[in-house]
């Protein structure tokens, strides 16, 4: 906890600079924390799986035209990052962008903006998570689903219970759907 209080406390140092300054109304700041990792949880001591605890992280970003704090659970990706940023800056968009501006969910963080998400480590290990769930594909095709709503940590894997069917077909085919597109 220490940790988030010292980050905290350098982010409002960094806020009170930037209000004393010149470039206040102008600068945009986006602040990616790393993801996170591993101590030993489910026999794993690294940050190399695709599990929730390893995949997440926070993302900031302050717009000095608003000026007011605002939190989103909507999910995001850091593909999205920026995109954003060439909007907010109004620069040329670029239309061979994986991500996607999420511009008017930093105007707006009550709306959803994606329904899955996609993290990939290697090829043909990949995730996907939406509100409810975390979908994992490994190369050799075993396959993990937590339901986040009672499984938060994920350490029950549902994918071979008979009436995750429906859900797993859903991740299937909308995983397929997104590397299609990537191609």
């Amino acid at each position: 906890m220490a940790n988030v209080s010292f980050a905290d406390a350098c982010v409002g140092h960094l806020l009170n600079g930037l209000k004393k300054s010149k470039y206040a109304k102008n600068t945009i700041i986006v602040l990616i924390g790393d993801h996170g990792y591993h101590l030993g949880d489910k026999e794993h001591w690294s940050k190399n799986v695709l599990w929730e605890r390893s995949a997440k992280t926070p993302l900031l970003i302050f717009d000095p035209r608003d000026g007011q704090g605002k939190v989103s659970t909507s999910l995001v990706s850091l593909l999205d990052v920026y995109p954003t940023l060439v909007e907010m800056a109004n620069l040329p968009k670029k239309d061979d962008l994986e991500g996607k501006s999420i511009y008017n969910l930093v105007k707006k963080p009550n709306e959803e903006l994606k329904q899955f998400v996609l993290t990939s480590k290697d090829k043909g290990l990949h995730s996907l998570r939406n509100k409810n769930y975390r979908y994992t594909v490994y190369p050799d095709g075993f396959e993990e689903l937590y339901n986040h709503r009672i499984d938060p940590n994920e350490w029950t894997n549902i994918a071979s219970n008979s009436e995750n069917k429906k859900v797993l077909k859903e991740f299937r085919t909308e995983l397929k759907t997104i590397l299609i597109d990537k191609k």
